[in-house]
């Protein structure tokens, strides 16, 4: 019933234009509640405001490149893209394709078919030779010619959303993934695992760096897998996790194994798989698990290419110092997976199995096919788009990328059982906290200035910067800031030298600076540090897990020690206002 209301949906209101993919994102139906479900209407808008766009997508129209599609179809997506001007014809009107049917031509295949070749678009549409026999008049002659001219004009990408390998037929499209990865197997030239030694015994491994990125952070992702050969590959996409290393390498090392000797094994540290693979081979369907899950394009390619080939999957414990065989073996494609990383270039892509995909799969320019949990990821991408939208303007306030972008710890914001610090990071990001600045635009006194006798307008910035009733306070908090960050600096035994540029800005992070703050002014009562990783040379002993570490424990201690010193000058503040009888409470909506 679904995909009968998106076709009325396509092709009886929006002219054939898929309505929930690419242009057809374009299109407002505010209008349409009474034929099209208002949720999907909401769905709809909601996705075109998305940057990047995310959009459910067909994974497979292999129906175009067999012609089984309306004549009429066609015409209106070729009017769409080529519009008529005003007052002329239409190049295949309503009497040409009555005239078509009644000779029962109807879909593409009646008239021709694309075939692959060197043009631009990949294809072009070949007709069928037509001798006219029987009784063919000249309306019904003319409405061929201009069908075979109207199809010939038609760029196939008119037809679809997506890349060109989505026209052909799953079994196709998987078929070339797996001789892909054979052919890769073949080509490059890394060495067989030692430990194998020529048996069919092999080992997988996934990796992920950075090892702690999200849904939406840039992160680099490649599978190992070793035994008699050993091939690496980089996964495709943004929206990706270890988890799509690990399961491309199980893919590629069960495609590997030689069935016809006997039994052939395969070592992996990723249980999850290894209990998929067992549960496959019992009686209980695992359809309705796999809907839901993660990565499960590459699960069931997995469990397709294990019903196939008799391979053993046991699961061994990684990064283990054991001599077993499972254990070395599970080292070698840890080495290979992990060090590949620092040389990404020349590794090629793994195939992503769209062949697998559900029948509809959401995508996205920048993160490609999603197979994670939509609704968080929504979720995600809607409160980016906000903070991009709400960082123009507002004083910059609310302006995140320019400072350091690791996460803030959680306690403050969601464990803490007073959050005075918290609320004042809620009134100072939303330009709400009662200071004489804001009170004075609102007539509720008569003058902005510092009512502690400074001689400047009593803003947030006075307030948390320059004041000089807190200017000891400042100093001691930095003091105490710069004394912590290099002790951690001295246990990790980095250099004096090194130390220079990160122990400057912790020592000023509390005042004006020019060198270390990205819009010149401090900003620390919002929360803000300045950018950890330039302050910090790449070419101290730290490696990179280490260095990484190091600066998100700098990241959270430098913001908890801002925020709370924001905390205290505020409650100072109030409590002074207080005694002056002026009403400086916070207001907030109730």
């Amino acid at each position: 019933m679904a995909r009968i209301t998106l076709a009325d949906w396509t092709c009886t209101i929006n002219e054939c234009v898929d309505p929930l993919d690419g242009d057809g994102l374009d299109s407002d139906f505010s209008h349409y509640a009474a034929k099209v479900p208002y949720g999907w209407i909401v769905a709809q808008k909601a996705m075109g405001k998305m940057f990047p766009r995310m959009s459910p997508r067909m994974t497979e129209r292999a129906e175009i490149l067999k012609g089984d599609v309306s004549l009429s179809h066609c015409a209106t997506l070729h009017d769409h893209r080529i519009p008529n001007p005003p007052g002329t014809r239409k190049l295949l009107d309503g009497n040409n394709l009555r005239s078509l049917r009644a000779k029962g031509i109807r879909t593409i295949v009646d008239v021709g078919l694309w075939k692959a070749s060197d043009s631009a678009t990949g294809y072009t549409f070949v007709p069928r030779k037509q001798t006219f026999e029987g009784k063919w008049s000249t309306p019904a002659k003319e409405s061929w010619n201009k069908a075979v001219q109207l199809l010939s004009r038609t760029h196939l990408t008119w037809l679809f959303n997506g890349s060109d390998d989505l026209l052909l037929q799953r079994a196709a499209r998987r078929n070339i993934a797996e001789n892909t990865l054979r052919r890769l197997a073949n080509t490059i030239p890394l060495a067989p695992s030692p430990t194998a030694m020529g048996r069919q015994i092999w080992a997988t491994d996934g990796s992920m760096t950075p090892a702690s990125a999200g849904l939406m952070q840039p992160k680099s992702v490649t599978a190992a897998i070793t035994g008699p050969t050993t091939l690496v590959l980089r996964i495709e996409g943004r929206n990706i996790a270890s988890t799509q290393g690990e399961l491309t390498a199980l893919v590629a090392g069960i495609l590997f194994t030689d069935a016809t000797t006997s039994s052939p094994r395969l070592y992996t540290d990723y249980l999850n798989a290894v209990n998929m693979i067992e549960d496959s081979r019992s009686s209980v369907n695992q359809d309705s698990k796999l809907r839901r899950m993660n990565a499960r394009s590459y699960y069931r390619w997995i469990l397709s290419l294990a019903k196939e080939k008799d391979v053993e999957v046991l699961h061994t414990k990684g990064h283990t110092d054991e001599l077993s065989l499972p254990s070395q073996m599970n080292y070698e494609a840890d080495h290979y997976a992990s060090t590949s990383q620092r040389h990404l270039d020349p590794i090629p892509f793994a195939p992503v199995p769209t062949f697998f995909m559900d029948d509809y799969n959401f995508y996205s320019d920048r993160d490609g096919w999603i197979e994670s949990n939509i609704r968080q990821l929504v979720d995600m991408v809607l409160a980016q788009n906000t903070s991009e939208a709400l960082a123009v303007g507002n004083h910059q306030r609310m302006l995140t990328s320019v400072y350091e972008t690791r996460p803030p710890p959680e306690f403050p914001y969601i464990r803490a059982y007073s959050a005075f610090s918290a609320t004042v990071q809620l009134y100072a990001r939303s330009g709400q906290l009662a200071t004489a600045d804001t009170l004075a635009k609102r007539n509720k006194i008569e003058s902005e200035q510092c009512r502690f006798g400074c001689d400047a307008a009593e803003d947030m910035h006075h307030l948390f910067v320059d004041c000089k009733r807190y200017s000891d306070w400042r100093v001691k908090a930095a003091e105490e800031l710069t004394k912590k960050t290099e002790k951690k600096l001295n246990e990790k035994g980095v250099e004096e030298a090194a130390q220079k540029r990160l122990l400057s800005a912790a020592k000023s992070l509390f005042s004006r600076n020019d060198d270390i703050w990205p819009l010149k002014h401090s900003f620390y009562y919002l929360g803000h540090i300045p950018p950890l990783d330039s302050l910090l040379p790449a070419n101290t002993p730290l490696n990179g897990l280490a260095r990484e570490r190091l600066l998100h424990h700098f990241a959270s201690d430098w913001h908890l020690v801002a925020i709370r010193l924001a905390g205290r000058i505020f409650g100072d503040y109030q409590r002074e206002m207080a005694k002056q009888n002026t009403p400086l409470k916070m207001r907030g909506r109730r």
